[in-house]
């Protein structure tokens, strides 16, 4: 399925869910190898990462409708600010390369 992703908010959510559909191929590759050790692990990297995506979806929209909300989370848990910084300069420079605006919603120049 595909999604036109249109701000940041979007972007981040798709990035998580990328990383997990990413996961899920490890797991698969290791129950195709037969070990038993390798697929045990896979699955419980494949737990956290679920549980990952769920809680990125709740920050993301935390900072899209409680953005102070979302600044006490950073204060606590300060790898989220870095994540989103991140995430900006990627966004700044998907939009870039396409011709948009450095906007949220990307409209173009």
């Amino acid at each position: 399925m595909v999604h036109t992703i249109r701000d940041i908010y979007a972007y981040v959510s798709a990035r998580s869910e990328i990383e997990l559909e990413l996961v899920k191929e490890v797991r698969e590759r290791a129950r195709t190898e037969d070990d038993y050790y390798r697929e045990k692990v896979a699955a419980k990297l494949l737990a956290f990462h679920e549980k990952e995506v769920e809680f990125l979806r709740h920050y993301v929209s935390m900072k899209a409708h409680y953005p102070e909300l979302a600044r006490h989370l950073e204060e606590k848990k300060p790898y989220l600010r870095i994540l989103w910084s991140d995430a900006e300069k990627e966004w700044a420079d998907l939009l870039t390369k396409k011709g948009l605006d450095n906007t949220t919603d990307g409209e173009s120049k």
